[in-house]
């Protein structure tokens, strides 16, 4: 089994990690922003603007994938350097998981079921709900399937593979203690060529799976990127424009964007240290609140985004002034709003969140 480290993480390094899970989140919300398309009473209307089409395409497709490999690592790190020896370690961090993860994942999947219930019920909210319309001609069994597998707020994904993860955990430990390194290679070279199963998210899993190691290996990841942090951000970029192409050629090459990730991350953890004064502080503050900006954020971006385009012209334009702009929108409303619920109603929101009832629980949580 795993050894428990000799010492908690650092402060600077917990400082860190808070701070790329609050980029990661920024990411999440201006890959949900971007109106590549929209869908009212079920029609299908695609980007009119061909270059907002390859603006948007640039982000959403590739530029904006790099948060999810990110956010894996970090989790499957946090999660096996907690982890205390033996069988009570497991069933300690399994219990937890069941308050911080589960909870939370079946509270937020039942309610957005409630809210599109509501929004299919109402006739002025009917048109926005777009091809998920479907939804309301499902059976009760059907539903429940919904609400357990494929929640109608499609966020909850991450929450359903890491859980799927954890549950994997045990195995994943095994392995990683009998084959180390070779593992993390094993995997790494499979998520590159495409091998790796669907569910669990396959850059999930590999990311995962690389926390893991390191954190059984007592790799604590203080890495001094700073001087790659330029050439990465070029190849990322690089990268991310010839797959782009490819892509709007209908040709796009899923290893390129994997590159891309890799070399993101890289750039991505080295940049986040020229995030220094007011604005890292506020960052860090704003990151006591990452988990409910996830959470309650759809379907709240996905309304406001409809409603915009119902009064002014999609075009263009308004699709990258939109795509620029509700991101920052929807982050300022859930912070206050998250801000609000923890300070009147701290109970609620402790139990809503998982325990995440501050950025320190926030941060042990995992």
């Amino acid at each position: 089994m795993i050894q428990a480290p000799p010492q908690p993480l650092s402060p600077v390094i917990q400082e860190k990690l808070r701070l790329l899970s609050f980029v990661s989140i920024l990411i999440v919300l201006f890959n949900h922003a971007a109106p590549l398309s929209l869908v009212y009473d079920g029609v299908l209307t695609k980007q009119p603007s061909p270059e907002a089409d390859v603006l948007l395409t640039f982000w959403l497709s590739h530029l904006g994938r790099v948060n999810r490999p990110l956010f894996f690592f970090i989790s499957g790190f946090l999660f096996f350097w907690t982890l205390k020896p033996g069988w009570s370690g497991w069933l300690e961090k399994w219990r937890k998981r069941v308050k911080s993860l589960l909870v939370p994942y079946l509270i937020w999947s039942l309610l957005s079921c409630v809210l599109f219930g509501l929004a299919y019920w109402l006739n002025p909210t009917r048109a926005l709900i777009g091809q998920r319309m479907e939804l309301a001609a499902l059976t009760w069994l059907q539903w429940l399937g919904v609400w357990l597998w494929n929640p109608v707020a499609y966020q909850l994904w991450y929450l359903r593979d890491l859980l799927l993860l954890i549950f994997l955990s045990p195995l994943i430990s095994f392995l990683a203690t009998k084959l180390g390194w070779f593992l993390v290679g094993g995997v790494m070279v499979a998520w590159f060529v495409g091998y790796l199963p669907s569910r669990p998210d396959e850059a999930g899993l590999a990311f995962f799976t690389l926390g893991a190691v390191m954190a059984k290996k007592q790799i604590v990841p203080d890495w001094d990127l700073r001087f790659w942090r330029w050439p990465s951000a070029a190849v990322w970029l690089l990268l991310c424009v010839l797959n782009t192409g490819f892509d709007l050629s209908g040709d796009a090459l899923p290893w390129v964007n994997k590159l891309a990730n890799v070399s993101g991350i890289v750039a991505i953890w080295g940049l986040s240290d020229r995030i220094t004064g007011p604005l890292r502080e506020k960052m860090l503050k704003a990151a006591g609140l990452s988990f409910f900006v996830y959470l309650a954020h759809e379907p709240l971006m996905l309304t406001l985004k409809k409603l915009i385009f119902k009064c002014v012209p999609y075009n263009g334009m308004n699709s990258v002034l939109t795509f620029l702009l509700l991101p920052l929108i929807v982050l300022v409303i859930c912070l206050s709003a998250g801000g609000q619920i923890r300070q009147r109603l701290p109970k609620a929101f402790n139990f809503l969140m998982g325990g995440r009832g501050s950025s320190e629980d926030a941060f042990k949580s995992r």
